[in-house]
């Protein structure tokens, strides 16, 4: 910088190369939650249908971070729907999956979510059964996504400090 008249570009010029370090830094942040997600995420020895759960985890993904009017949006997420009946067509399985269902998922659950464990019975044949013979229903909550985005915002927090301070220094 000859003068400072020249200020405004090299702030510009700051602001843009940061933009593109932050973005960096996003990006391995998602692949970070991405790693913890699928190291987080196990077959229950009471699964009905184990094909079911390795065709979830091969559902999570991440959406690459993009910079759009000052903000950075990207995301780590499972598009699988439980689908079936209109009812539950638009349903995703990792929220069941992540929180658990009924009692057990309740009683399993250590994260507050904001929802409430509404059924007070049993709704189909299986957990039906399932309450007669343990006196319980549901499925015990295993969060994966919850961890790993714990994880990821610590992970996120270290790359956005290195990112100002390489930008800074270059």
């Amino acid at each position: 910088m000859r003068d400072v008249s020249e200020l405004p570009k090299c702030f510009d010029k700051f602001i843009s190369d940061l933009g593109v370090k932050l973005v960096e830094a996003q990006k391995h942040a998602n692949d970070d939650m991405l790693d913890e997600v699928n190291k987080n995420i196990e077959i229950p020895e009471e699964a009905r249908n184990t094909q079911q759960f390795v065709t979830y985890s091969q559902s999570i993904k991440t959406k690459d971070p993009e910079l759009k009017n000052g903000v950075i949006e990207s995301s780590v997420y499972s598009d699988l729907l439980v689908g079936g009946t209109s009812k539950w067509a638009d349903v995703p399985v990792g929220a069941f999956l992540e929180w658990g269902t009924g009692r057990l998922g309740e009683a399993s659950n250590n994260y507050d979510h904001g929802y409430d464990y509404t059924t007070i019975a049993p709704w189909d044949m299986h957990t039906w059964l399932q309450y007669q013979q343990v006196g319980s229903w549901g499925i015990v909550a295993r969060p994966h996504f919850y961890p790993a985005f714990l994880h990821g915002q610590n992970y996120l927090i270290y790359n956005v400090k290195e990112a100002i301070e390489e930008t800074w220094n270059s």
